[in-house]
């Protein structure tokens, strides 16, 4: 993934999706909401950060960084990745960015299987 961000700047976040609760939510901070970042560091938004959270709680923010409870861990099967895009970020530079992590990904696990690549 940090391959992917440097060749391609786009900040992405990797979570381990069997620990999500759906629905997830993009919203703004406003300095209040916190967080335990990875490590288990309780981690407080700055306003006007940029945050991704679901039923649960925040999985990342921009300025924080991902979340300890969805990290993606060896026992992890299943992962989501999460691409801040900012407006003038094509679909398609996002698809390219995705097939670039799953490239090196499979480049070192020869057993990946990836069921699906979507942009919502």
């Amino acid at each position: 993934m940090f391959l992917a961000e440097l060749k391609n700047l786009l900040l992405t976040a990797g979570y381990d999706f069997d620990k999500i609760e759906l629905p997830l939510r993009i919203d703004v901070a406003n300095g209040s909401e916190h967080f335990y970042g990875i490590g288990g560091k309780e981690q407080v938004l700055t306003k006007y950060d940029l945050f991704l959270s679901d039923n649960i709680g925040i999985l990342s923010s921009i300025l924080n960084g991902p979340d300890n409870r969805t990290s993606i861990t060896k026992d992890t099967k299943n992962i989501m990745y999460f691409v801040y895009g900012a407006d003038r970020i094509s679909e398609k530079q996002i698809q390219d960015h995705l097939n670039d992590i799953k490239d090196y990904i499979s480049s070192a696990f020869s057993d990946l299987k990836v069921s699906s690549i979507n942009i919502f």
